[in-house]
C-alpha cells in the first residue's frame, strides 16, 4: 500500500511510531501534519476527497495551537480577522458587543473566519489522504490491524479516528452513541449582496440577530460577499430533510428585518446544514492504541464556535503527547483533555438553548434585556478561560 508522504514543518522531536489516521477534515488533516512534525510515519485515509462546505470561526485558542506548527500566520492570512461580535434584537437594537480584538490581544492571537477549503489547503500543503473506507480494525499488544472495504489491510502502531460526527472508528469502539438535539437545524453558506450597503468598517464584525425561535449570524467578508448562518426551528425540519435548504432558509426569513432578508435573498446555491446537537462527554476517547479526536470524540453545538477549535487542540496535543513518549499511554492524554472539553460542551449547549428563543414576544424581550449583563460576565470569565489555553509543548 502506498504511504502518504507529508512534507511539512520542521521535525519537533523524533518518535519511532507509525500512526494511522482515518479522516480528511480539519482534525484529521492537522493530525497528519502534527504527527509528521514529531517524526512519526503517517498513513492517512479518508472516505471522500471532497471537503465539506462552509467557513470556520477559529478563536484565539485555535490560532495559538496552530502556531505551534507554524500555521497561525498562513491561516490568518487566508481568512478575515475578527475584531467584534455584535448581538442585536430582532428589531435591530444593539444588545451587546463582544470585544474579540481585545480578547485576542490579551491571549496572544487574533480570531479569524476562514473558508474550510482554504484552511485545508494551508494545513495539507501538497499532500492528500488516500481515499479508502475503513471496514474494521483489530488491536493487538504490538499494533492495530486496519482492514478496508476494498480488501486492503495495513498495520500501524496507533490509530487516530478523526472521521467526524458519523465516525466509523467511534462506531467500531462504542456503537452509534447518543446525541442530544436542541430541536433546530443550522444552515450556512455564502451570499452575494450587491446594493445591500455593507461598509468596509463592518468587515471583521460578525452580527448575531436573535428572534423568537430563530437566529441569524452575518459576517461581511469584503466587497459584496457575506458569510451567513441561521438556526431554524422545528417547523422546517421536513423541508430540510428533503434537502431544499436554500428555499427553506429564504422562506423562513422572508419577513426578517433589513438587511437580513436582502442578504439571504442572495445566498449561493451550495448551502450546508446540520442538526444542532451535541454529545455529552461520557464515552471514552481512547482504548488501548486507538484515540478519537474532534467531532469523532465530542460533538458540540455551533454557538460558541469551539467545535473546530477543540478538534485543532486535540490533534496538536495528541501528537505532542506521543512525541514526548506517550504512545503507550493515550489515556493520560484523554484525561488531560476531558474536563476542558466537557465544560465547553455544556457551556455551548447552554448558550444554544438560551439563543434558541422562548417562542413568545414577552419571553424574547426578557431574554434580550439579559443578553448584555450575562454576556459581559461570560466574556470576562468563561470566554477568557477558554481562549487563554495553550497546548502543552512537545
Amino acid at each position: 500500500m502506498a504511504k502518504v508522504r507529508l512534507r511539512y514543518h520542521r521535525v519537533l522531536s523524533r518518535v519511532a511510531v507509525t500512526v494511522g489516521i482515518i479522516g480528511g477534515g480539519i482534525a484529521g488533516s492537522l493530525a497528519a501534519r502534527a504527527f509528521t512534525a514529531v517524526g512519526a510515519e503517517v498513513r492517512w485515509f479518508d472516505r471522500s476527497a471532497s471537503p465539506a462546505p462552509g467557513a470556520l470561526y477559529l478563536w484565539t485558542n485555535a490560532c495559538n495551537a496552530l502556531g505551534t506548527l507554524g500555521l497561525a500566520a498562513p491561516t490568518i492570512a487566508a481568512g478575515t480577522v475578527q475584531h467584534a461580535m455584535e448581538f442585536r434584537s430582532w428589531e435591530g437594537e444593539p444588545l451587546w458587543t463582544m470585544p474579540v480584538a481585545r480578547l485576542g490581544a490579551t491571549h496572544g492571537a487574533p480570531s479569524v473566519l476562514v473558508d474550510r477549503t482554504r484552511l485545508l489547503e494551508v494545513i495539507r500543503g501538497d499532500s492528500e489522504p488516500t481515499e479508502k473506507v475503513l471496514w474494521r480494525f483489530c488491536q493487538a499488544d504490538d499494533g492495530v490491524e486496519l482492514a478496508f472495504e476494498d480488501g486492503d489491510t495495513t498495520r500501524v502502531d496507533l490509530l487516530v479516528g478523526a472521521d467526524g460526527r458519523a465516525s466509523s472508528v467511534r462506531q467500531l469502539m462504542h456503537g452509534s452513541g447518543c446525541s442530544r438535539s436542541i430541536g433546530q437545524y443550522w444552515a450556512f453558506g455564502y451570499a452575494n449582496c450587491p446594493g445591500v450597503g455593507i461598509s468596509p468598517q463592518s468587515i471583521g464584525c460578525s452580527t448575531i440577530t436573535l428572534g423568537h425561535d430563530r437566529r441569524v449570524w452575518i459576517s461581511p467578508l469584503g466587497g459584496d460577499r457575506v458569510y451567513w448562518a441561521v438556526a431554524i426551528g422545528k417547523q422546517t425540519h421536513a423541508t430540510l430533510e428533503s434537502c431544499e435548504v436554500k428555499t427553506a432558509v429564504q422562506r423562513a426569513f422572508a419577513g426578517a428585518p433589513p438587511p437580513i432578508s436582502s442578504i439571504l435573498a442572495g445566498i449561493d446555491e451550495h448551502v450546508g446544514w446540520m442538526p444542532i446537537e451535541d454529545r455529552p462527554v461520557r464515552e471514552r476517547w481512547t482504548a488501548g492504541r486507538v484515540a478519537l479526536i474532534g467531532d469523532a470524540a465530542h460533538v458540540m453545538t455551533p454557538d460558541l464556535g469551539q467545535g473546530a477549535c477543540m478538534g485543532i487542540e486535540d490533534a496538536v496535543s495528541l501528537a505532542h503527547h506521543v512525541g514526548k513518549g506517550g504512545a503507550t499511554d493515550l489515556c493520560a492524554w484523554e484525561n488531560a483533555r476531558r474536563v476542558r472539553v466537557a465544560v465547553i460542551t455544556e457551556l455551548s449547549r447552554a448558550v444554544a438553548k438560551a439563543a434558541a428563543g422562548p417562542g413568545t414576544t414577552l419571553g424574547s424581550r426578557l431574554r434580550d434585556r439579559m443578553v448584555g449583563p450575562l454576556m459581559s460576565m461570560f466574556s470576562d470569565a468563561q470566554m477568557s478561560q477558554i481562549l487563554r489555553y495553550r497546548v502543552p509543548a512537545p
